[in-house]
């Protein structure tokens, strides 16, 4: 049961990963996915490049093949609905290419209502599609200006916030219906305002970099070879260098580029991108956790550099399943900034993999706090009390936790997760036809949701609908929900 979501930003987009850091969690992922997608093609079917494998759910473990398959082969299935030609390459160096639905078969424009529907499903699709990609873009945009110039320049930071913040304004993801997103020619037009902000992100950053003396040595060594150039200049051309690498999914390059600049021009900055391609590139998370303690021991004090620090440390350590280590250094973010709730979202599922299920809901409860101040980066706020409610329901307090999984769906209906909860909830207080009716919709959504059909099918026999209520438990088994076959002997001889 997917009962927590853990969205992850990633500054820059990618696909490469390191095969000999995969988990076999992640390599059913990845071998599921390629599957998923050419699932029912022709054998010459070629998958695109497999996404970046996501973290297990609380039923789900590192140490298995088989879940990891499973979800790979629903997001590989619904890869497929993309239209593999259409991409929108508007800043290739650093956003990921854009995929677009694929539009109804055989439209021409025909008055027919069933198709008019159709037409109408592909529009909003392309709607949320199009809305969801334009966010993800403002928050890469977001950090990015953070990481490279709040530090450096604070005028020209506030600058390109400004920038952004009106941006925001302008668009209004949250409001639908201020940019018809389905418009392409509404959506080229933002995505190249986006564009150009980032290339301003980008060139203030490296003027922040460059005072006066600097210029002057700059305009020396437009003659020189690079080997002849001077460390600083030298190490900034291969940080350029790795971020173009980075952007472009070269995973390898950009880890060749950043030690070469860390070897001329080692700083702050170039250890910090480093221990960001060893944690989401190469996976190598004791290399990232070097790098992060690296850039945190440069600072005697505590500032905004060894903040992001601590919280990307705490981010290596939680992927190597080290959970104490983590959320010390969540705590540590916390101690620097108390409405940092990135960092109270990920200590709260750190100690919910280590049972603290009250020390997890008071960090839930400290986000739902700061809810409409709050910029998350890692959650959503329907996934806060989504898993704020099953941590009550671990606790076996369905009632209570009824009330925050509502609030969860009247904030996002489109998770499967969050239809399972509530549907196990009703099962659990005995209102079995709600039950099966939120448990269809989950399956509808995941059509892979083993605990979704186990309580359907637990549901069903309660109903006395025994053979819809077998054929469930039957899929439950299928899809690897193990208690399935208990039941199964009990209930269906």
């Amino acid at each position: 049961m997917k009962k927590f979501l853990l969205i992850v930003l990633i500054v820059f987009g990618f696909n490469i990963v390191n095969a000999q850091f995969l988990n076999e969690f992640e390599k059913g992922f990845n071998v599921g996915f390629k599957q998923g997608y050419c699932y029912d093609k022709n054998v010459n079917c070629l998958s695109p490049l497999t996404p970046l494998p996501p973290l297990p759910s609380i039923n789900e473990s590192d140490n298995s093949f088989q879940d990891g398959y499973n979800r790979g082969f629903l997001v590989g299935k619904s890869e497929r609905d993309y239209d593999d030609n259409a991409k929108y390459n508007l800043t290739p160096n650093v956003f990921k290419g854009y995929k677009e639905p694929i539009k109804p078969n055989n439209y021409q424009g025909s008055v027919d209502l069933g198709l008019m529907t159709t037409v109408l499903q592909y529009k909003q699709s392309l709607f949320d599609a199009r809305a969801d990609w334009i966010q993800q873009r403002i928050d890469d945009l977001s950090t990015l200006n953070y990481s490279l110039l709040y530090q450096q320049d604070r005028k020209l930071y506030e600058e390109n916030k400004s920038k952004i913040d009106n941006f925001i304004s302008t668009v209004n993801i949250n409001e639908k219906g201020q940019v018809d997103w389905s418009n392409s020619n509404q959506f080229a037009f933002h995505a190249t305002l986006l564009s150009n902000i980032e290339k301003s992100i980008i060139s203030s950053a490296y003027d922040a970099r460059k005072n006066s003396s600097f210029r002057d040595e700059q305009n020396l060594n437009k003659s020189k070879k690079i080997d002849e150039l001077t460390p600083t200049y030298k190490g900034l051309l291969y940080f350029q260098k790795a971020q173009e690498y980075w952007g472009n999914n070269n995973t390898n390059g950009a880890l060749e580029q950043i030690n070469k600049s860390i070897e001329v021009d080692p700083n702050d900055n170039v250890y910090n991108f480093r221990g960001i391609i060893y944690l989401y590139g190469i996976k190598n998370f004791d290399e990232a956790i070097r790098d992060f303690t690296k850039v945190i021991q440069m600072h005697s004090t505590f500032d905004s550099i060894s903040n992001i620090s601590f919280f990307y440390r705490g981010m290596a350590y939680f992927r190597e399943k080290k959970y104490f280590e983590a959320i010390k250094d969540f705590t540590t973010c916390i101690t620097m900034n108390e409405d940092n709730t990135d960092a109270y979202f990920m200590r709260g599922l750190a100690k919910s993999f280590l049972k603290d299920k009250i020390g997890t809901i008071k960090d839930y409860d400290a986000i739902i706090e700061r809810e409409k101040k709050a910029k998350p980066t890692v959650y959503k706020m329907s996934t806060v009390y989504n898993n704020k409610a099953y941590c009550l329901v671990e606790l076996g307090k369905y009632r209570d936790a009824l009330p925050l999984v509502n609030k969860a769906l009247s904030l996002n209906e489109s998770e499967s997760f969050i239809w399972d909860t509530r549907g196990e909830i009703y099962y659990e207080i005995g209102e079995y036809e709600k039950c099966v009716k939120d448990m269809s919709k989950a399956i509808e959504i995941n059509i892979q949701s083993e605990n979704s059909y186990y309580y359907r099918g637990l549901a069903n026999i309660k109903l006395g609908k025994k053979l819809d209520g077998c054929s469930d438990l039957s899929k439950a088994g299928e899809y690897g929900k193990k208690e399935a076959y208990e039941k199964i002997k009990v209930n269906c001889k």
